[in-house]
Protein backbone atom coordinates (compact mmCIF):
# COMPACT_ATOMS: atom_id res chain seq x y z
CA UNK A 1 0.00 0.00 0.00
CA UNK A 2 1.08 3.59 -0.52
CA UNK A 3 -0.06 6.17 2.00
CA UNK A 4 -1.59 9.10 0.10
CA UNK A 5 -0.32 12.18 1.90
CA UNK A 6 3.36 11.35 2.34
CA UNK A 7 3.68 8.61 -0.31
CA UNK A 8 5.28 6.30 2.25
CA UNK A 9 5.16 2.59 1.49
CA UNK A 10 3.40 0.34 3.99
CA UNK A 11 4.43 -3.30 3.65
CA UNK A 12 2.89 -6.09 5.71
CA UNK A 13 3.85 -9.71 5.10
CA UNK A 14 0.87 -12.08 5.09
CA UNK A 15 0.78 -15.87 5.11
CA UNK A 16 -1.47 -16.24 2.07
CA UNK A 17 -3.75 -14.30 -0.27
CA UNK A 18 -6.89 -15.56 1.44
CA UNK A 19 -9.46 -12.97 2.41
CA UNK A 20 -9.16 -13.68 6.14
CA UNK A 21 -5.37 -13.14 6.05
CA UNK A 22 -5.74 -9.86 4.16
CA UNK A 23 -8.46 -8.72 6.57
CA UNK A 24 -6.23 -9.60 9.54
CA UNK A 25 -3.36 -7.55 8.08
CA UNK A 26 -5.64 -4.57 7.43
CA UNK A 27 -7.03 -4.79 10.97
CA UNK A 28 -3.48 -4.78 12.35
CA UNK A 29 -2.62 -1.75 10.20
CA UNK A 30 -5.76 0.07 11.38
CA UNK A 31 -4.90 -0.57 15.05
CA UNK A 32 -1.35 0.71 14.54
CA UNK A 33 -2.56 3.87 12.81
CA UNK A 34 -5.11 4.58 15.54
CA UNK A 35 -2.45 4.03 18.23
CA UNK A 36 -0.03 6.37 16.45
CA UNK A 37 -2.70 9.03 16.05
CA UNK A 38 -3.44 8.92 19.78
CA UNK A 39 0.26 9.25 20.63
CA UNK A 40 0.75 12.13 18.18
CA UNK A 41 -2.33 14.00 19.37
CA UNK A 42 -0.98 14.06 22.95
CA UNK A 43 2.23 15.81 21.90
Amino acid sequence: MTERKTREEIIIKIASKEAKEVAKALDMLEKNIKKNLKINSKQ
